[in-house]
């Protein structure tokens, strides 16, 4: 499945079908356009495969309403383009990276909707010292698999 994306070219909005057919609190949505100057990238669910059909076209003159979840990227130059296969062989999930390298937001085929996940790196992560439990060590395992009690255990969170 080869596609060519607009690479270098400034997002200039976002257009959204929203899917409200799920209770859940999640983005659920039907189609996403990503609108770049001269290039338009459609994505949609294809529901028997649980996939993301990608569609290339040109912009029509309307600018979209951009969601507000999608207003960090307006104005950002696409920088790469992720079309990820899983293990079955299914290309379920597509990942932008806009002014970065790294990738910015996700899009998940689930079933008949297309979900939503901001990707972010995770920061150096800050030690604790958990409580014990009952006023005891919180056990351990060793690497020979034996439990063994923790005096001052860090935690990374």
């Amino acid at each position: 499945m080869a596609h060519e994306f607009p690479i270098g070219e400034i997002l200039t909005g976002v257009a959204v079908v929203e899917d409200d057919t799920f209770e859940d609190s999640d983005v659920c949505l039907d189609q996403v356009q990503l609108v770049f100057s001269n290039h338009v990238v459609t994505l949609n669910p294809i529901a028997e495969t649980d996939e993301i059909a990608i569609a290339h076209t040109t912009p029509s003159l309307e600018a979209p309403s951009t969601p507000q979840w999608a207003t960090d990227w307006v104005g950002k130059k696409l920088q790469t383009v992720w079309v990820c296969e899983n293990a079955q062989g299914y290309h379920d999930q597509i990942i932008f990276a806009f002014d970065h390298l790294q990738p910015s937001i996700a899009l998940i085929a689930e079933g008949s909707t297309l979900k939503l996940f901001r990707c972010a790196p995770i920061q150096k992560a800050e030690v604790v010292t958990v409580p014990h439990h009952h006023g005891h060590p919180t056990p351990a395992i060793g690497e020979d698999g034996t439990r063994r009690p923790v005096e001052n255990p860090k935690v990374i969170i």
